[in-house]
């Protein structure tokens, strides 16, 4: 019970260590093996979840368009933005930040703009929806 509770709360740490302890004492195998392997699910998931993975791979269900700004357009200055993003369990985006951009100060608040209104259809592994970091790169090139 300990490490399910344990496993519940996400301290994975923890609930190895009472997995551990409960095999040590003879606890009965099938019950503990469950446990291992959710424990495993558990581990997997969360590894996922903190990782990055290229927007390309998601399943985009919205996009708009960044709008281009007027006097980068003007003076035809073309460039890109890259950001990173969480998908949540809805397909909504959250936590976008902007990792690098060329040329800086120009393109920026476009892209983010734009990409908060995107939406994604969501992660799921085994079944259940996840959280997903990704990232994209957001090209604006003058139509000469």
């Amino acid at each position: 019970e300990e490490a399910r509770s344990a496993l519940a709360a996400h301290d994975f740490p923890a609930a190895q260590r009472w997995l551990d302890q409960a095999r040590s004492t003879g606890a009965e195998d099938a019950p503990l093996a469950s446990l291992a392997a959710d424990l495993a699910a558990a581990q997997e998931a969360a590894r996922q979840a903190a990782s990055y993975v290229p927007e390309s791979t998601l399943r985009r269900t919205r996009y708009v368009a960044p709008q281009f700004p007027e006097l980068a357009r003007t003076r035809g200055i073309d460039g890109w933005v890259d950001l990173q993003f969480l998908v949540g369990t809805d397909g909504s985006v959250s936590e976008v930040n902007v990792v690098g951009a060329q040329p800086a100060g120009v393109f920026e608040q476009a892209a983010l703009e734009a990409l908060r209104q995107w939406r994604y259809e969501p992660v799921t592994h085994g079944g259940q929806p996840l959280t997903q970091h990704s990232r994209v790169r957001l090209r604006f090139v003058v139509q000469r």
